[in-house]
């Protein structure tokens, strides 16, 4: 599970960097699917119910229901290598630690891990503790602040941190949507698939959509998602009537922040838009709401109203530039504090 895991008695010099990601099933089978689902459904940072009432909705609806449909999904995005999202995070965890296995003025060993399923927290937290490590730095692949995501790593964290006898200083980014390099490398990302199948009429951005409510109560999500948006489409100097943002993966009955994602490529196409470009970075890694929801439905949903071009653009994976905005993030804490 670990990347770079070189041992130091002197946790004074020594650092570990803890990548964490959402989760997925260890395998597409029902049992699998219907564990990691439950899982993730229970956390009442996930679903804001009572919890009698949802345990009963849980168990007797959405677990029966939904775990087959999910089921079907997951096989049509599963890879040789196994999950799509556990693949990417594991590379591009790879690639971190290879970048600090050069680094000679302090000790690095980087390790990720998933909110539910495994790699879990608490193993890699174990892991951690016999290094005696002096410092933690914690970077939850979430590049917008959310309760629903980066606010359940931080839960995990803790939970695990209460049980252990030596806690090291902790470092815990919150957020990097705002860090320049991560918009440049959206821009980038954008430009090459142009630069690859021609300019699309019109340029969506889809994040990961979060009930109504929670962006009421104080979520700073939405505003975190216009942000990028606005950001990169401003470093692309495109136009405002040539892009838009909106939100998907709706999720049962109650209202959630709009504009939707079907529903946007639904009005395209019903204004005689003929392509389409549609990238989503609320992802870090792609995963089953971006190559099964955005790529295969969406798709056909745009195409299927008319529309003739569709390009998904790949989430950032374990490319280069992404991992030059995760070791940037890392490196300017040890010059703020360390170095």
């Amino acid at each position: 599970m670990g990347s770079n895991n070189r041992s130091s008695n002197n946790f004074k010099d020594a650092t570990a960097v803890l990548l964490v990601n959402l989760g997925t099933p260890q395998d597409p089978t029902f049992f699998a699917v219907r564990k990691f689902l439950r899982q993730f459904l229970w956390d009442p940072r996930v679903v804001e119910i009572p919890r009698l009432l949802w345990w009963l909705i849980l168990q007797g609806i959405v677990l029966p229901f939904r775990t087959p449909r999910l089921v079907k999904l997951y096989r049509q995005i599963w890879t040789r290598d196994g999950s799509p999202l556990q693949v990417f995070t594991e590379r591009l965890a790879n690639k971190v630690a290879e970048h600090f296995s050069k680094r000679v003025t302090s000790e690095i060993s980087v390790f990720y891990a998933m909110t539910y399923g495994t790699p879990t927290v608490k193993h890699a937290l174990k892991q951690i503790e016999g290094l005696r490590v002096a410092r933690l730095i914690v970077v939850p692949l979430f590049p917008q602040y959310s309760a629903t995501t980066t606010g359940a790593v931080f839960d995990k964290l803790v939970d695990q941190l209460k049980s252990q006898r030596y806690i090291p200083s902790i470092h815990f980014v919150n957020d990097y949507a705002g860090e320049e390099n991560y918009l440049q490398a959206l821009a980038q990302s954008i430009t090459q698939t142009w630069r690859a199948h021609g300019r699309s009429e019109r340029l969506l951005f889809s994040f990961h959509g979060i009930p109504l409510r929670n962006e009421q109560l104080g979520d700073p999500y939405p505003e975190r998602c216009k942000h990028v948006a606005s950001r990169v489409a401003e470093i692309l100097n495109i136009p405002e009537n040539f892009w838009d943002f909106s939100f998907q993966s709706r999720f049962g009955f109650s209202p959630w922040r709009g504009p939707n994602t079907e529903e946007r490529l639904l009005k395209w196409a019903g204004e005689g838009v003929k392509s389409v470009s549609v990238i989503s970075p609320s992802f870090a890694v792609d995963c089953l709401e971006t190559l099964e929801e955005l790529d295969i439905k969406n798709r056909k949903c745009f195409l299927n109203a008319g529309g003739e071009c569709y390009h998904y653009i790949p989430a950032l994976n374990d490319t280069s530039n992404h991992t030059q905005v995760l070791t940037s993030l890392i490196e300017n804490f040890f010059k703020k504090n360390i170095e």
